[in-house]
């Protein structure tokens, strides 16, 4: 997952919530809560310009093909960026008093909206370009939240996210670096390797209103992906700044001994929305927690075929 989209998608969640703390005693909450996104969404961005992109070289608005990229565990991030923007979006405008399925169909257009801006940023960055497979992910992600709200009315399938480091060779650490980060923050938000993105499926509402099945028991499928030493493939150039296709042969570095690998994943999971709670800020924390896939013992398949259980 970008690490723009990542900070875009935490600052604007946090933004919603506070905003919709108190928005039903005004006047036009609806207006104050789209007044609310819109001073989020503009913060954001200019943060995200000053943080990122001011050091990168600007360019004329130009797309980029990165379908083949990080085995698209970036794709992965964008839905659940836009999922949790859109779920989180539908829940306050509710709030502010809009029907249903009026509130799933603003929040679907926000988030959309939101995550394009990202794009936007792209486009005009030399360094990379806007992603017509960005938007079709940014599309899915608020598409299943949205979904959702219009068929059950209610969430079945939330998106979670999970993080755990993948052990490298000791020569490798300054390529891991340069490409993640140092401190585990960076590392948290850049590095590809150690991300996984889950769909969590409550199995309760999916089985009759009587059913004794746990209702904060999920099941919980997730996507992964280790080996990760650059975009396409293990190569890179050791001038910074030179890529690996203009690079002369004895700068090239090439490390195809390490395999990238996609990784699948099946474990259970807590919904922490079940947990019964009597205070609004325990609600709040549960909704925050419940972006987060509980470490469970998981089945783990490869790409290469091989079967593991592991803690995940």
């Amino acid at each position: 997952m970008k690490i723009r989209a990542a900070l875009l998608g935490l600052v604007l969640l946090f933004g919603l919530r506070l905003q919709s703390q108190d928005s039903t005693a005004l006047k036009h909450p609806v207006l104050s809560v789209a007044a609310g996104l819109g001073s989020a969404y503009g913060l954001a961005m200019l943060g995200l310009n000053q943080y990122w992109y001011k050091d990168f070289e600007r360019s004329s608005f130009h797309f980029f093909d990165d379908r083949e990229e990080w085995l698209q565990i970036d794709k992965s991030g964008h839905f659940f960026s836009a999922f949790q923007l859109s779920s989180k979006g539908s829940a306050i405008y509710r709030r502010a008093g809009l029907p249903p399925k009026k509130a799933a169909l603003a929040a679907f257009l926000s988030a959309n909206l939101m995550m394009a801006g990202i794009e936007v940023l792209d486009g005009f960055s030399a360094a990379w370009g806007a992603s017509v497979y960005d938007l079709a992910f940014n599309l899915g992600g608020s598409g299943l939240a949205c979904g959702q709200a219009l068929l059950w009315n209610e969430e079945r399938i939330t998106m979670k996210i999970s993080y755990r480091r993948e052990k490298f060779p000791a020569e490798l650490q300054p390529r891991l670096e340069a490409l993640y980060g140092r401190s585990l923050p960076e590392r948290i938000l850049k590095d590809y390797n150690g991300l996984i993105i889950w769909a969590s499926f409550n199995v309760h509402d999916f089985l009759p209103p009587d059913s004794r099945f746990p209702s904060w028991l999920n099941i919980s499928a997730g996507y992964g992906a280790s080996g990760l030493l650059g975009a396409r493939a293990n190569r890179w150039c050791r001038i910074p700044g030179q890529s690996s296709d203009d690079c002369e042969p004895a700068d090239l570095i090439v490390r195809d001994d390490i395999p990238r690998l996609r990784q699948f994943y099946l474990s259970p999971d807590i919904d922490f929305r079940k947990i019964p709670h009597k205070k609004k800020w325990q609600g709040t924390l549960l909704e925050i927690l419940n972006m987060i896939k509980f470490p469970a013992p998981a089945l783990e398949l490869n790409s290469d075929g091989k079967l593991f259980l592991r803690i995940r």
